[in-house]
């Protein structure tokens, strides 16, 4: 018996924060995510993230760089 896992669906996520990173001038200095996790480029965070989570949408291994992404979301949205 071959098990497959149903994989999540995060297009309405992935489009959320797309948009919204499209939509906003990206700070220079470095943000700190949480403890123990400072983002030094937010560019080159968001390309990388978005780029990993694209190519393995809805696997759960890979939560965790959509998760970084809607955090970075949250923290910019309350500095603006």
């Amino acid at each position: 018996m071959i098990y497959k896992r149903k994989l999540q669906d995060w297009s309405e996520q992935l489009a959320e924060i797309e948009a919204f990173f499209s939509s906003i001038k990206l700070p220079k200095e470095p943000i700190k995510l949480c403890d123990g996790t400072t983002i030094l480029d937010c560019k080159r965070f968001i390309e990388n993230h978005l780029g990993i989570v694209k190519a393995n949408e809805g696997k759960t291994r890979f939560k965790p760089y959509l998760q970084r992404l809607q955090t970075l979301k949250n923290v910019l949205e309350c500095k603006h």
